[in-house]
């Protein structure tokens, strides 16, 4: 299929909309390969509940914005929410950056599943991000500017 398009929300920061933005594109991608559309629906899934989790309003921003785009053989997602803790962002970006240097995000995975269990902390595991990248095939990355956050994933398709 070699049909191009991009599709953009502002969205509230509820939990409602995990499902309903989960299910918007489980039904744009409908026609592609099941495991594509899988990998899809869980990193979109993951990407928002961790900005509804994590993200704060800011003045430049009071919403979460979310971008899908297929272009050229490529799904990218990317996602937006405010971060006003320094802290957040870090623990954010210490995660991010060991995923974006691994080879082995299966590896990663195993071993963060591990240190949560002999650690367990309610509600910071980041453990969506580590499953994206190993269950999903999604490369990540991200940028931080303006107290806004934005994490990008992105897979061949």
């Amino acid at each position: 299929m070699t049909d191009n398009f991009v599709v953009k929300y502002s969205i509230n920061s509820a939990w409602g909309i995990v499902k309903e933005i989960r299910e918007k594109v489980g039904s744009l991608l409908q026609d592609r390969q099941k495991d594509l559309v899988d990998a899809t629906m869980m990193t979109v899934s993951e990407l928002i509940e961790n900005a509804i989790k994590y993200g704060t309003p800011v003045s430049s921003s009071t919403d979460i914005d979310f971008e899908l785009t297929i272009t050229d053989g490529t799904i990218s997602i990317s996602i937006s929410n405010g971060i006003v803790a320094m802290s957040d962002y870090e623990n954010v970006k210490r995660h991010l950056d060991l995923i974006g240097q691994s080879d082995n995000p299966g590896e990663l995975y195993t071993k963060r599943l591990m240190e949560l269990m002999e650690n367990p902390r309610p509600g910071v595991s980041q453990l969506g991000l580590y499953r994206i990248a190993y269950e999903g095939e999604f490369s990540l990355s991200y940028r931080f500017e303006n107290k806004i956050l934005t994490i990008f994933a992105e897979r061949a398709i």
